[in-house]
């Protein structure tokens, strides 16, 4: 292993060059690049960047840094997880609103296992 003192200095070739060959991303190229990702982002931008997938007929996003799905309409599908706490806490609120009416019944002289 040498050590120098000296900074590693890039050596560029000279500016001159010429080359009878075309360029390789002609202006025109560079438009229709320019026309094409300014349609694909309006095109995606309703969406938030969301992919279709043809085969599940539902919408792939990122949230939270995790791949997501979405219904058409844009609604995020529960995972199982989340669909089992979704209707456990429905259950529990239905609960709730019976023992509620239940109560109600009760204070107004009213036995709710006589209806």
């Amino acid at each position: 292993m040498v050590l120098s003192n000296q900074p590693d200095i890039p050596i560029f070739p000279p500016g001159d060059l010429l080359s009878d060959e075309p360029p390789l991303e002609t202006y025109r190229h560079l438009k229709q690049l320019i026309v094409l990702l300014t349609s694909l982002e309006r095109f995606w931008g309703d969406r938030q960047g969301w992919l279709w997938s043809e085969e599940l007929k539902l919408y792939l996003g990122v949230v939270n840094d995790q791949v997501r799905f979405f219904t058409p309409a844009g609604e995020l599908v529960f995972t199982p997880e989340e669909a089992e706490i979704q209707e456990r806490q429905r259950a529990e609120n239905i609960q709730a609103e019976n023992d509620r009416l239940r109560q109600k019944l009760l204070e107004l002289g009213i036995n709710p296992n006589e209806l």
